[in-house]
């Protein structure tokens, strides 16, 4: 093989490369679930969350609003950010336990 054929094919592997990783982030761009993952040090801000299976989460803080119900028909909402609970009828509050 001469050099530019190694020249080619180095760069033919190159651009396949470029083009999976450009697939892979429009997927996940579009909210496709491309695998699992692990977290070390992280702050997520913003997450979409169909489902989560764990055996065990361990945590420090964590300060979420989490919604047990429908919101259309009444739920109970764990209010981290606010440290309160709410039951809501899915038109009011109608508990309030905590501040805010």
């Amino acid at each position: 093989m001469n050099l530019i054929s190694l020249e080619a094919s180095t760069l033919t592997r190159y651009i396949q490369d470029l083009e999976n990783r450009i697939d892979r982030m429009e997927r996940l761009l579009s909210g496709e679930q491309l695998g699992t993952a692990k977290f070390a040090d992280a702050s997520i801000t913003n997450a979409k969350i169909t489902s989560l299976v764990a055996d065990k989460i361990t945590t420090g803080d964590f300060i979420v609003a989490i919604d047990i119900g429908n919101p259309a028909s009444g739920y109970l909402r764990l209010d981290g950010a606010n440290n309160r609970f709410v039951g809501h009828n899915g038109t009011t509050n109608k508990m309030v336990m905590g501040q805010g």
